[in-house]
């Protein structure tokens, strides 16, 4: 039960460093204006997209590394559980929160503000928890059939 948890602990963390990271560079790249619709914190289509490829790629991989440490697709199952649950519970608490998304963007801004007030739409909130489970389930199915 421990090397579970141990194991699903790990998997999530991956799943938060994979995403953290292609996230840091995906703006560095794309910019304010490639990553927000002009002039407001509501995501662009393009990075609706890269969010969308990001979390299903990081969620495969946190799949894989759980079921690979634990030896046990349990703790895949475990991890999806958790992904959809929190991601679920977000996307409730952001469709809670106030008229962010009419507030105005003044040109460049930092990584850090572009994170604390991005806003993207309900259904990328849904959809993202429920790909994530599934790419977990998919990364814990791969391994287990890769030997483990």
């Amino acid at each position: 039960m421990v090397k579970q948890m141990l194991a699903i602990i790990a998997g999530y963390i991956a799943i938060a460093l994979i995403i953290m990271l292609i996230f840091t560079l995906a703006y560095k790249l794309m910019g304010a204006d490639g990553a927000f619709k002009s002039g407001t914190y509501e995501v662009s289509a393009l990075w609706i997209g890269v969010s969308i490829f990001t979390s299903l790629v990081a969620a495969v991989i946190g799949g894989y590394i759980t079921t690979l440490l634990s030896r046990d697709f349990k703790a895949g199952v475990g991890l999806a559980v958790l992904l959809l649950f929190l991601g679920l519970f977000n996307a409730y608490h952001q469709d809670r929160k106030d008229g962010a998304t009419s507030r105005q963007r003044a040109g460049d801004i930092s990584n850090t503000e572009a994170m604390m007030n991005a806003r993207e739409p309900l259904w990328v909130a849904v959809v993202n928890p429920i790909l994530g489970a599934i790419g977990v389930l998919a990364g814990a199915r791969l391994r287990q059939s890769s030997g483990g």
